[in-house]
């Protein structure tokens, strides 16, 4: 009986966590979502994580795929752009070409630190000509 007692009681712990992270229809909530993109707190990152939480124009599927793109982005971005193509095929490709313009711009910091011409100067500090 203890056993049985035990496990309703796990049971109902873990639907009551999984549901705190998530919305009725399963978008995640806006406190899991200014954690997940490390938001400060008065941001400007905040505020537009704040005012983009209109899921109702997404498909309910989104709430579950596995793309990078955050769904307040994706709100975002089909607000100001109602007229766009939104099916998962076209989701992806974008998701991809995302990927790959996100991975060359980690790829350009290194590659300016390591030339010469930028090696040992503080960030920020503006190159002159003939320098």
């Amino acid at each position: 009986m203890k056993r049985v007692v035990f496990s309703v009681l796990l049971l109902i712990f873990l639907a009551t966590a999984a549901f705190a992270v998530t919305t009725d229809h399963g978008w995640p909530t806006l406190k899991a979502q200014l954690q997940k993109s490390h938001a400060p707190a008065g941001s400007a990152l905040e505020k537009l994580i704040r005012e983009n939480q209109d899921f109702s124009i997404l498909r309910p599927d989104e709430a579950y795929d596995n793309l990078r793109i955050p769904l307040w982005l994706r709100v975002h971005w089909r607000k100001a752009h109602p007229e766009g193509n939104y099916s998962p095929a076209e989701l992806r490709r974008w998701a991809d070409r995302i990927a790959s313009v996100t991975h060359g711009l980690t790829e350009i910091p290194a590659s300016l630190t390591l030339s010469g011409r930028m090696r040992g100067r503080p960030i920020g500090r503006p190159l002159r000509a003939g320098s």
